[in-house]
């Protein structure tokens, strides 16, 4: 399967050994250890296939200090011509790991916050607890208003017009949610993915 990267921050750079640069069109499993890459691809392909909506799992990368243990954190996005985007933090593994949750979310944010992207977080009851991503000011929102907003309550004067447009019943259920609406004519997509306890009951949901 292709993994070709599309995006990255400069931490990745930093990662890999370098103050500068683009791994942009490079294959992401070029990186890894020859023999974990079939492997790897195998556990991506299998995100895709699967109902899961997200992945985490250990991965040694090649850098320029030699092979490093790193966490990974992969969440996925269908685009509108059914093929997929996968978002990927990855986080240098350290002796001592302190609250792994936040930890993630606050690299989340970071990682979308940089992106032509309108993402929110909600709790499992879709009540919005963040909001993050750049595409919010190109929508007129102020990303910080609509947190408390109830997706599942359409007369909710918190939650923007646009998302009143988005039927929810999919995700409440479990699945991905992937649909399309227009704002201001233009096309826009949106994409749910669940994020799931230890044991596999729904704590949140990120979309964007």
């Amino acid at each position: 399967m292709k993994m070709n990267i599309v995006y990255h921050n400069c931490g990745f750079i930093r990662g890999i050994g370098h103050f500068e640069g683009t791994y942009e069109k490079r294959n992401f499993l070029s990186f890894l250890p020859s023999t974990d890459r079939s492997d790897a691809a195998k556990a991506f392909q299998s995100l895709i296939e699967s109902q899961q909506g997200g992945l985490r799992f250990g991965a040694t990368l090649l850098t320029k200090r030699g092979e490093r243990p790193f966490d990974a954190r992969v969440v996925r996005s269908r685009k509108i011509n059914g093929a997929y985007l996968l978002y990927m933090i990855l986080r240098e593994e350290r002796r001592q790991k302190v609250d792994v949750i936040k930890t993630e979310r606050q690299a989340s944010e970071l990682l979308f916050a940089g992106l032509p992207v309108a993402a929110f977080r909600t709790d499992k009851r879709l009540r919005v607890i963040k909001a993050f991503g750049s595409l919010w000011d190109d929508l007129k929102v102020d990303a910080s208003s609509i947190q408390g907003a109830d997706l599942s309550n359409p007369q909710c004067h918190l939650v923007p017009p646009f998302l009143h447009q988005i039927d929810y019943c999919d995700t409440m259920a479990g699945p991905t949610l992937h649909a399309e609406w227009s704002w201001r004519q233009e096309p826009q997509e949106i994409t749910v993915e669940p994020f799931l306890d230890k044991n596999r009951r729904w704590w949140s949901r990120s979309g964007c």
